[in-house]
């Protein structure tokens, strides 16, 4: 199963246009436009940073096309999903493997994301 880095871009003004058009240029394997912000998908295999997606967005403020860009790693949100379902995991402690599977999943997802 192919796993994706996620990067969430907001930019002011929100030109999507001409930030989509730019990020191209990067090895990245596709773009979500919503009505505020956009998503970049880059596999986990591909070098491509969320480094070198910001030094796209800052060239686009040093050649004045935006005011400024935030940027974020959307996964901790699948993170937060996940830790929802610790207290019904926790409640039925009847079942350690299951307790034991779901905390090693979190870890390895917890790990993954301190390489991002």
């Amino acid at each position: 199963m192919k796993t994706y880095k996620e990067i969430k871009i907001t930019t002011v003004p929100f030109d999507v246009e001409t930030v989509t058009g730019m990020l191209w240029q990067l090895d990245i394997d596709g773009i979500n436009e919503f009505d505020d912000y956009i998503t970049v998908f880059i596999s986990e295999s591909k070098n491509t940073s969320r480094e070198d997606v910001e030094g796209i967005l800052q060239q686009l403020v040093n050649e004045n096309f935006i005011e400024s860009f935030q940027t974020e790693n959307t996964r901790p949100n699948q993170i937060s999903l996940l830790l929802r379902l610790i207290p019904k995991c926790l409640l039925e402690q009847e079942n350690t493997q299951q307790q034991n599977l779901f905390f090693n999943i979190l870890r390895n997802m917890l790990s993954a994301e301190n390489r991002f």
